[in-house]
């Protein structure tokens, strides 16, 4: 993914002209804005997206209960 370019518009769009839209979420301190922008891509489109991310389960785990 463009970790700084890409956000749900730009996923989506790729993802509704027939690419694989990804998110970069490498930026994202918290869970929840990362949430956000994969609750907005499925609003958007219903073609498949990816997203990418340099966390580990137990890391996500964390965020989770920080949430």
């Amino acid at each position: 993914g463009m970790t700084f370019g890409s956000d749900a518009r730009l996923v989506a769009a790729v993802s509704a002209a027939g690419g694989l839209g990804t998110l970069g979420t490498v930026h994202y301190r918290t869970p929840a804005p990362v949430l956000a922008q994969v609750a907005a891509i499925r609003a958007a489109t219903d073609r498949p997206a990816s997203l990418t991310s340099m966390r580990s389960a137990a890391q996500w785990r964390e965020w989770s209960r920080r949430t």
